[in-house]
């Protein structure tokens, strides 16, 4: 019997040291829909972009027309033992989405289930559910260690106008690293270094530094301050990232940043597009855009902004449900 006993306990030891647990982040994004479905970009007045602003859809799509693709943004766990997956978990909280549901109805829950195939490539339906009850599933073969794959999808709901289609998730790398960049100001663009590292549970801390001429509203800030958890706290998902920082001054600003464009395309260089919105102190109100910004030392990406203040301000209110806005713009100057 005591034999018996230490085997077990053995057994079970070899089994717990051999899970592994890793965080992943994944963009998911509509290749062709039945219906449009995503908040259409908005230009400083609030009215939608020409086609010549928008993302044109794809020209296979049924229903081929002027409007951004869907995209959902989530972060998820994945646990192997001896190199098969046992188990996927998301994260509701750090899920994001620019769905015509989210103006109204926040992200409620969301789940994954999985079935494993020989270890090797699992099958995987991840669903979004909202407040009002509408859904979007997505299902694909992941391959074990891919970095994207390809599915369908179906939606219920009537914000969602029974959308189905097509769709490609990626997989995106946390951010561990510095950027340099400006924002564009009234006095012209102010040179800022943002350092950014993620954690294991996709929490994000760092700092924000303008340069020595620099004339924006904060000086040094810390990402993640008790007076910035405050107000927001700050994440990744996907390829998006949210940082709320605070100076030694009280001035508190939420930053938002994407490293892929706007067709959901990671940008060469691992460039990021910076957008941020003062929400405390003498940064009340200011809103800019970048210039933008790279990775030391890649080189310069394309940039784009996001849609509104007011979007931007409701985003942080509400923990940065970045879709809620739309995905970020690109600029057209």
């Amino acid at each position: 019997m005591k034999a018996l006993t230490l085997a077990v306990m053995l057994a079970a030891c070899a089994f717990s040291a051999s899970a592994q647990t890793t965080p992943q982040q994944w963009t998911v994004t509509a290749t062709s829909e039945s219906v449009p479905n995503a908040i259409p970009l908005l230009d400083a007045s609030g009215n939608p972009f020409s086609c010549t602003g928008q993302n044109i859809d794809n020209p296979s799509d049924p229903t081929p027309g002027c409007y951004n693709p869907l995209e959902v943004t989530t972060d998820v766990t994945l646990t192997e033992v001896f190199g098969i997956v046992t188990s996927v978990t998301s994260n509701t909280a750090n899920t994001l989405t620019n769905s015509s549901c989210s103006p109204d109805s926040s992200v409620a829950s969301t789940s994954i289930t999985e079935t494993n195939l020989f270890g090797l490539v699992y099958t995987v339906t991840f669903s979004v559910t909202f407040t009002n009850g509408a859904t979007i599933a997505f299902t694909g073969n992941v391959a074990l260690g891919g970095n994207q794959f390809t599915g369908t999808f179906t939606s219920t709901g009537t914000c969602m106008g029974s959308d189905s289609g097509n769709f490609t998730a990626t997989l995106f790398p946390a951010v561990n690293a510095a950027y340099i960049g400006q924002f564009e100001t009234s006095s012209g663009g102010q040179g800022v270094t943002i350092n950014l590292a993620t954690d294991a549970n996709f929490n994000v801390t760092g700092t924000v530094t303008p340069a020595s001429n620099a004339t924006t509203c904060f000086s040094t800030m810390t990402i993640a301050s008790p007076l910035a958890n405050s107000f927001a706290t700050s994440f990744a998902s996907g390829d998006v990232i949210v940082a709320v920082a605070s100076d030694s001054s009280g001035n508190v600003v939420g930053f938002i940043a994407s490293n892929t464009d706007a067709n959901g395309q990671v940008i060469a260089s691992d460039g990021l597009y910076f957008t941020y919105l003062g929400v405390a102190g003498a940064c009340s109100g200011i809103f800019e855009t970048d210039v933008p910004f790279r990775k030391e030392p890649t080189l310069r990406p394309r940039h784009r902004r996001l849609r509104t203040r007011e979007k931007i301000r409701d985003l942080l209110e509400r923990k940065a449900d970045r879709y809620q806005i739309s995905p970020m713009q690109r600029r057209d100057d």
